[in-house]
Formats: C-alpha cells, structure tokens, sequence
C-alpha cells in the first residue's frame, strides 16, 4: 500500500487515465520485485542495481529501492524508454472509445526517478529533455555517451559511390524516402540497404520501379542480417556516406557511430542525437528535408576531390574515438559509477 500511495502521487495523471491498468502493472510489479527481494537478500556484500533500459524493471527496481531493500539504483536511458512524444504510443479501446496513451516506459516515470540514483541518458539531447521534462530531478540525471569499439577501416578506394543505410524500415526511419532522394541523382550509385520491418515489401516494390525508370542506380536490399555480417560487408566493400533519415532518434545512433569508427562519413537528420554525432554540421540536414536537399549533399561528397575526401574520412574516424569509443567511454562510465557509489554509501 505504502509503494502504491507513492507511485499514486508522483504519477496520478497516469493514474487518473486508467486507473485500473495503473494499479494492475503496478502490482504485477510489485510481486516481481517480491521474487527478486528473496535473491537480492541472498547475496552478501556490497551490491549496485543497474537497470540498462527504463522498462518495466526499472519499475521494479524503484519499488525496492522505495522499500529499502536495495540501497543504490542507476539506469540508463536509450530512447523508446525515454520519450513519449514519438515512441511507443499505443491505443486503448474502451466501449467502442480508442484512448491513445504513451508507452508503458513513462508510467511510472515520477515515480521512478524519485527513487533511482543516478539517470544516465545517451545523449545531450536527452539529457536536456529529461531536465526540462523533469526539473526536479535534474541533479540525478547526466549524459553519458555509449561507445563502439574501433571496428577498423572500411576500403578508401572508391570503386563505385555507395551509400548504405542500416535500420528497421519502419515509418520513423523514412527508408523509402531514399526512393525519392534517389530520383535526382543521375550518377552512377549503388545503395545498400541493411534492416527489416512491415515496410519492406513496400521498400522493395518501390525500389524494383526505381531502377526501371533510372539505370544508373542499383539498390541491394539485405534484409536483417547480424551485426557481425554488417562489419565485414563494410571491410570488404567501399562505403561513400551511410544515410540516416529518421524523423527522431534519441541517443546517438550505433549505426553512425559505427560507421565513424571505419572512417565513414554520415549525412543525418537533425533528429535527437543525431547532431552529436557529425562532427561537420554541413551534413546535417533538416528534419521537414526536401528530397533534393539530401540529393545535393550526396552530389557534394561525389564532387570532392580525393584529398578532401579522405580528409572527410579521417575525420569521421577522430570524431568516434574522441566522443564514442567503446574503451575511453565505458572506463569512464565505470568511474564515474564507483565515485558516485562511494559517495553515496
């Protein structure tokens, strides 16, 4: 009672929305936290609780936090955990009345940051949405990048100009935009496309028509295919520019960050954290873009000549290990954990 009164007020316009459902997950989550307080009393020393997404045990670790079962709760923040305004919306039919809600993620979210310690989102952009979105807890909540390792070096000759794009094709990602970018291209280009989702038929429909009515564009459609095969896809053939045209995108993309790592260049949207991860911000193109406006920042990458490019490629590859390397930004964020810990115990 004493948890569900907390969670009441701290989150009662969640509350009063369907109350029924509120205090259903609520409790469903109470008797997770109920399995998990016999384990974490089993364990003797001294013990940190980490929830890696802001999901439902983010919410079970805060009722254990809020019972002072656990003493010392971080999280980090991802995206579709975080915001509510472009993700995971979801309808609600009641007597033939569809209520749309946001994602069961920031349900409990008052609730929850009461109780965590530390809130670490993976991007600035995130970072100023929560401060902004939850003031009163600004002082548990700092931005800490992820990191990726240095995955080597992507061939710099260019045999053909090929663009890659990797994410699910979903209607955030705006995939079959390219389609449309591609219709004002009239060199010679082969684009790659690496990801799955309900809009892939469409994608591939549309990407058959492509090439009928243009000749000098090839499109290579790869499905979902595992991490590991995209890296060696990108060691053995030249990527000119990877693409990224998602309407939103909350911390820094892998897929950029990736890319940066083998010293490929990116063009992105001005989406989330997408900015933080271009270190030239020429390539960083509105998000209400105009299909020729991407079309024309593709022609300014052909155009260069090669000193520039290759200066355009080292400098991707400096901006990864400066901001988002995998073993300067986890050594990082492994220290910053034990000072705070420290401090707090």
């Amino acid at each position: 009672f004493p948890t569900l009164m907390s969670a009441i007020t701290k989150d009662f316009s969640f509350f009063l929305k369907d109350y029924r459902e509120f205090t259903f997950l609520l409790f469903f989550n109470y008797m997770k936290g109920k399995l998990l307080e016999d384990y974490t009393k089993s364990i003797d020393g001294k013990v940190l609780h980490y929830s890696y997404w802001m999901y439902e045990w983010s919410t079970i670790l805060a009722i254990l936090k809020n019972r002072r079962i656990i003493n010392f709760l971080i999280a980090r923040g991802h995206g579709n955990d975080i915001y509510m305004e472009n993700y995971g919306k979801f309808n609600v039919i009641k007597n033939g009345i569809t209520k749309t809600f946001g994602s069961y993620a920031i349900r409990f979210r008052n609730f929850e940051l009461k109780n965590i310690d530390y809130l670490f989102p993976v991007s600035i952009h995130m970072e100023q949405y929560l401060h902004k979105k939850y003031p009163e807890y600004k002082h548990k909540i700092n931005k800490m990048y992820l990191g990726v390792p240095d995955r080597g070096h992507n061939p710099s000759q260019m045999d053909i100009f090929r663009i890659a794009t990797v994410s699910n094709v979903i209607p955030l990602k705006r995939v079959l935009r390219m389609i449309q970018v591609l219709k004002h291209i009239n060199i010679e280009i082969e684009w790659h496309h690496f990801g799955s989702g309900p809009l892939f038929d469409t994608l591939k429909q549309q990407s058959e028509e492509l090439q009928i009515d243009k000749n000098n564009i090839s499109v290579k459609l790869h499905g979902h295919v595992p991490n590991n095969k995209l890296i060696e896809f990108y060691k053995k053939n030249h990527i000119s520019v990877l693409i990224n045209l998602s309407i939103n995108e909350g911390g820094a993309p892998v897929s950029i960050t990736e890319a940066l790592s083998m010293g490929i260049p990116a063009i992105a949207t001005d989406a989330g954290g997408n900015s933080e991860t271009l270190h030239d911000k020429e390539y960083l193109i509105k998000n209400d873009f105009k299909d020729k406006e991407v079309a024309y920042k593709i022609m300014d990458i052909f155009k260069m000549d090669e000193k520039e490019y290759m200066q355009l490629r080292k400098k991707s590859k400096v901006h990864h290990k400066k901001f988002f390397g995998a073993e300067s930004n986890y050594k990082e964020f492994i220290s910053n954990i034990i000072f705070l810990y420290k401090e707090a115990r």
